[in-house]
């Protein structure tokens, strides 16, 4: 079976070459949370600690594909993953 991250995968790695590609898709709003709505629960230190490598593109790929087994079993992740990538962003590239 295809890895379903491996397009992530591959975007985030064309991000770290060339950060003008990814500028379209950082400059969007994160979506409103309603303010009655439970806040997204965190990964635990030590798996949060493997999705910021994985951000910054540092994550070897067998560990990269362990841990698209973890986002598929907890895909509430995915927006912290998400906001990792955003911090990420060179500064010029902010509104």
């Amino acid at each position: 079976m295809a890895n379903p991250y491996q397009i992530l995968v591959e975007f985030l790695e064309a991000c770290q070459r060339s950060p003008d590609l990814a500028a379209p898709f950082l400059q969007l709003d994160p979506p409103l949370r309603p303010s009655n709505e439970v806040p997204e629960l965190e990964p635990p230190v030590e798996i949060a600690n493997s999705l910021r490598r994985f951000a910054r593109g540092e994550l070897p790929e067998q560990e990269r594909q362990e841990l698209c087994v973890l986002l598929d079993t907890h895909p509430v992740w995915l927006s912290w993953l998400a906001q990792q990538v955003r911090e990420l962003r060179p500064p010029e590239m902010e509104r």
